[in-house]
């Protein structure tokens, strides 16, 4: 399997992954795969917040290191980066 980096971001089995800024606890950090991730999400229609903090966190840390110590404000910053994509998603149905 070919891995590695090119502009975009994360380049794994052929296909570019985006990478993003995320303001996590008043600062930013590069994160990569979350329009994948909230696209996944997005399509399963979870309500439950805690839920769907606990499931976003759990998805972006297979591309992106989350300290244990950090999962809750990550969570929190990525329900909040989730909610403005889901926004957009909805203007756009």
């Amino acid at each position: 399997m070919r891995m590695g980096i090119n502009a975009g971001g994360c380049c794994c089995c052929g296909g570019a992954v985006k990478s993003k800024q995320v303001d996590i606890g008043g600062v930013k950090v590069g994160m990569v795969g979350l329009d994948e991730i909230f696209s996944e999400v997005y399509g399963c229609e979870m309500e439950d917040e805690e839920g769907l903090k606990k499931e976003l966190v759990k998805r972006a840390a297979i591309y992106n290191y989350i300290p244990e110590s950090a999962k809750e404000v990550y969570g929190n910053s990525l329900l909040r980066e989730y909610k403005e994509y889901c926004r957009r998603e909805g203007e756009q149905r």
